[in-house]
């Protein structure tokens, strides 16, 4: 695929690419010069605290692919598990 650079010196990124890499207006992408290449990419998110409800909560700024809830259900069971096999 090839892109063209206006008289501004801007490009335009393919539809297709905006929409599988979830880009819309104002999202913010690093740029490195590498080896003769232009290269683009997402800046990595920083975890950080945002407040809810009152509560500050850490956000690492990643869509997690598990179920938090079931996570900490599981580790709940394994500790008491643990506890429970050395009050024995």
């Amino acid at each position: 695929m090839s892109i063209t650079i206006d008289r501004a010196g801007r490009l335009v990124i393919p539809k297709t690419i905006r929409d599988e890499m979830n880009l819309v207006p104002g999202s913010e992408l690093e740029i490195d010069l590498e080896g003769g290449e232009i290269r683009l990419r997402l800046p990595v998110p920083k975890p950080r605290l945002v407040e809810e409800d009152g509560f500050l909560i850490f956000s690492s700024g990643e869509k997690l692919d598990i179920d938090i809830a079931d996570f900490i259900n599981k580790e709940r069971d394994k500790q008491a598990l643990r506890h429970l096999s050395r009050s024995e």
